[in-house]
Formats: structure tokens, sequence, C-alpha cells
């Protein structure tokens, strides 16, 4: 049988990033630094969420952490894997984005995610938004964080994920639906899993994104007016430079807006020591900063 194999004739970096979707997403702030540093270089990464990289203009491939049938011999020059979680960036007092540009020797830049939106992923979302009544959409991710689109963690990360999640999710969409369905469409980011309270599918300005691909998941953020999440992919997607979308954050232990957020967010902390709590008024005063950047924080909610 002849069988017929492609030559490599030049090998790409291969930039190892592990663990969850934020980080693998906050690496892309540097692509654009590492190709001004060598623009001949190929840059390949390997995460696990190869689809967000898979239509980059500046990455040459995109592979998943557990694929095994990889030569990388063949296809890959150097190995490169610097650690954010083995470095001085332990000390929580510098940006995640800062400690790779240390690590890669890059100039200090901004806190943004460099990613791109496929044709296919921008006609598919833009059906979505068909559906939305011509409103402008705010997206919600109270509930989930890093387990959007994964296979199911340990007991213990699983345990770690449902603090993260904000448990007043009825209360505070419902207060959102009443004062502000007219003018705006609100659009729940979850899996199947995500514990959201049933009687929320009753809204008719109320939609659910529920398990799509990563890729559309940033896709549909570069839309939207503004978003409201927990410590999760949303407000790093709602980050992209270029098409900043300021939204409101909320925050629980152990992750801070200092080491892996944005500052241009409305970063709200915990009222609680372990988990996600925040009072519903706190954040619709948040809120309508950003949609009422003129209104005073003493002005009844419309």
């Amino acid at each position: 049988m002849l069988v017929h194999w492609p030559e490599v004739p030049v090998k790409s970096d291969l930039h190892i990033v592990e663990n969850g979707l934020g980080k693998v997403a906050l690496w892309s702030n540097i692509i654009h630094d590492l190709k001004k540093k060598d623009p001949e270089k190929r840059i390949s990464i390997q995460s696990p969420w190869p689809d967000l990289y898979d239509k980059h203009k500046d990455i040459y491939s995109s592979i998943h952490t557990m694929d095994q049938s990889v030569d990388y011999k063949k296809y890959f020059d150097k190995m490169i894997y610097h650690e954010p979680y083995k470095s001085h960036y332990l000390k929580k007092d510098i940006h995640m984005t800062k400690a790779w540009r240390d690590m890669y020797d890059l100039p200090d830049g901004d806190t943004c995610i460099d990613l791109h939106v496929s044709e296919p992923d921008a006609l598919y979302c833009n059906q979505i938004i068909s559906n939305m009544q011509e409103k402008p959409y705010v997206l919600l991710q109270l509930k989930g964080g890093t387990n959007v689109g994964q296979k199911a963690y340990s007991p213990d990360h699983q345990g770690f994920m449902k603090a993260r999640n904000y448990e007043m999710d009825y209360e505070l969409v419902t207060e959102l639906y009443n004062n502000y369905n007219e003018d705006y469409f609100f659009l729940i980011i979850r899996t199947k899993n995500d514990p959201y309270s049933p009687s929320l599918e009753n809204y008719p300005e109320l939609g659910f994104l529920e398990d799509e691909k990563i890729s559309v998941l940033h896709a549909i953020a570069q839309n939207c007016k503004t978003f409201i999440s927990i410590d999760s992919c949303v407000q790093h997607f709602c980050s992209q430079r270029g098409n900043i979308k300021k939204g409101v954050v909320m925050w629980g232990a152990p992750t801070d807006p200092i080491t892996i957020g944005h500052d241009w967010n409305v970063n709200l902390m915990s009222e609680h020591p372990s988990k996600v709590s925040v009072g519903v008024n706190t954040v619709m005063e948040a809120f309508e900063s950003i949609i009422k950047p003129n209104k005073k924080i003493d002005e009844p909610t419309k």
C-alpha cells in the first residue's frame, strides 16, 4: 500500500496552557506580541479548549490536552510551558497576563483577550440574535464557572464550582426582568447541569444558551450591550481587544479581580468568606451605573 505523508517544512512552537476556560482565553492576550517578537515563528497551542483557537489567524494549530495521538517530534519545534500557578503570580499582586508576559520576556500590556470570530459562528449568532425582538441583549452567567462544555470534574472541584454559583439567581433575574424587559433581552449562558430556577423559563424576554460551543459563546459576547456574571468565561469574552463590553462581575473566594479580572468592569466582592454572595440591590445599582452612567445612586429603580 502506497501512503503519502506530507512533509512539514516549518515546525511550529507548541505552547501548553492548562486548566480553566478563562485562563486559556486570557493566554490570547500575548499572541500579538509573540508574533511581533518573532514574525517568522509559527505558534501552536495545546489546551483543554482547542476550538477557542481553531480559526485564529495567528495560530498555526490548536490541539487538545488529552490528545494522545499527536506526533510531537514531527510537527513541533519547541515545547513551551509557562505556568502562572508556578510563578510569582502566586503572590496575588499581579495579573495573570502580566505573569505570562514576564515569563515570555514581553513588554507590559493590557488585560484584554485577542480571539477571532469565525464566519460560521458569526452567522449562527446572527440567527440567535434575530429571535431577540430587535432589542439589545444582556448576557447573564450566574452559575457553572469553568465547567462550560467540559466533562465532569472531581467531587472536590465540583464543590469548588458550586461555591462560585450565585444562589440568588431567581431574585436577581426577576428584578432585572421586571425593570428592564421592555428595553433589553436577557440571555443566560448555562449548561444543562447548572441549577437555575425553573420559574425563569416563563419569561418571554429571557433566553437560554445551553451547552454551546465555546467559540459561539465568545462570538455572542461581541455584540451584547453588557453582562452580569460570576468570575467565569463571559467576563473574559466581553474583554476582546478593541471591543470591550463593560459589565458587572461578582467575586468569591479564592479568585479576585486584581489577578484575573479587568479593571473596566464593576467588580463586586462577596459578602461571604467562602461563596459568591452579593445583594441583589448592590448588583442592580452596579448594572444601572453601566446602562445609565449619569444616573445618581439614590435615584429610584426604573
